[in-house]
């Protein structure tokens, strides 16, 4: 099953099977890099040709090569089970609380290579403060 977490008055969470879903790797432009890139999901009907429902998985990044890796990583897990992947090296530091704001500016801005020293001054505040 996958769940997809929307605001109140867009319907709450959303449910669907794996199989409901079309995936597809896409882009948006970005005015740092040239694209930003992502794995897009579409939920379809029973018809599997109307699409009710499009959100945004995972890893968003340039260049595309970048998504590719996190896209198989969830691929396998999903079809083949979680025996079929390497146990997850990278844990948000979320035990317990929500996700701090050095953290995720961190994060934000590691997507945005152009601004290399905003987030290497992140990084460090982070592993002081946050982790």
């Amino acid at each position: 099953m996958v769940y997809v977490w929307r605001p109140k008055p867009r319907g709450g969470t959303l449910r669907a099977r794996w199989d409901d879903i079309y995936w597809h790797i896409r882009h948006n432009k970005n005015k740092f890099v040239e694209y930003d890139w992502f794995v897009a999901g579409h939920a379809v009907d029973k018809d599997r040709r109307t699409v009710t429902e499009t959100f945004a998985f995972g890893y968003v990044g340039s260049p595309a090569e970048a998504v590719y890796p996190q896209w198989e990583y969830v691929r396998r897990y999903m079809e083949e089970g979680p025996e079929a992947v390497p146990a997850s090296q990278v844990h948000l530091p979320i035990d317990g609380r929500r996700e701090g704001f050095w953290w995720g500016a961190h994060m934000l801005l590691n997507v945005a290579p152009g601004h290399w020293l905003a987030s290497l001054l992140l990084c460090r505040c982070s592993r002081r403060r946050c982790a």
